[in-house]
């Protein structure tokens, strides 16, 4: 369904409203694990983040919602990072050149926890302490859309928006607050959306396929 101008435009000062929101609640996000004694990788006990389709171990919720994201983080910065889903408190360690899958669902109902989130929310972080958080939805009505930022920064936080993903559109960011991040919005499929899932049902089917990749972190703000 095509917005109008003036209703895009409201959608999208709600969306900035969200960011903002997202920005200045994540101390409720679980404490990032420490690093090794050699300061030079994520400690040993973070577990590797599952590579390859279909989402799993943390990095799948609620795909029995009948919106929501699908798609696979990728680490090009060169360095191994840390990943955490926001939503389930899942850490793992992603090497250089690795990848992981996610799928969330956009919470329908009316929301009783005030952390929960309706977002898609995924925090990745290096060694050296640089850092960014992307927040992807796929809403009710129009296309699908991307928030990246710096968290826990609330001061001065640097944020960026993608505005509305066309099915094979791309979004890129590179700047020195903010870092390095192209995410592209894939082609609508319901059987990808299923099989990268790991969900058999057609609540999935119309789900927003969208990947990010993330080519360089900043300490940002």
């Amino acid at each position: 369904m095509r917005l109008t101008s003036r209703r895009a435009a409201l959608a999208y000062a709600l969306a900035a409203g969200v960011l903002l929101a997202g920005c200045g609640s994540a101390a409720s996000t679980p404490a990032p694990v420490e690093s090794s004694p050699s300061g030079g990788e994520v400690a040993a006990s973070v577990p590797d983040c599952p590579e390859g389709a279909p989402a799993r171990d943390g990095f799948q919720s609620r795909t029995n919602e009948f919106n929501g994201v699908v798609g696979t983080l990728y680490n090009d910065t060169g360095e191994e990072l840390q990943v955490t889903a926001v939503r389930s408190g899942t850490v793992c360690r992603l090497a250089a050149g690795r990848s992981v899958v996610f799928a969330d669902g956009r919470l329908e109902r009316e929301i009783q926890d005030p952390n929960d989130q309706k977002r898609a929310s995924y925090i990745v972080k290096s060694p050296s302490g640089a850092e960014a958080e992307v927040q992807l939805t796929d809403p009710n009505y129009g296309r699908p859309w991307g928030d990246v930022f710096v968290p826990r920064k609330y001061a001065s936080c640097t944020s960026e928006g993608t505005g509305w993903l066309a099915e094979g559109e791309t979004w890129e960011k590179d700047t020195a607050q903010l870092g390095h991040v192209r995410i592209t919005r894939l082609d609508d499929d319901a059987d990808a959306a299923r099989r990268w899932s790991g969900t058999d049902s057609w609540t999935v089917d119309d789900w927003q396929r969208i990947d990010v990749r993330f080519l360089r972190l900043s300490k940002g703000c």
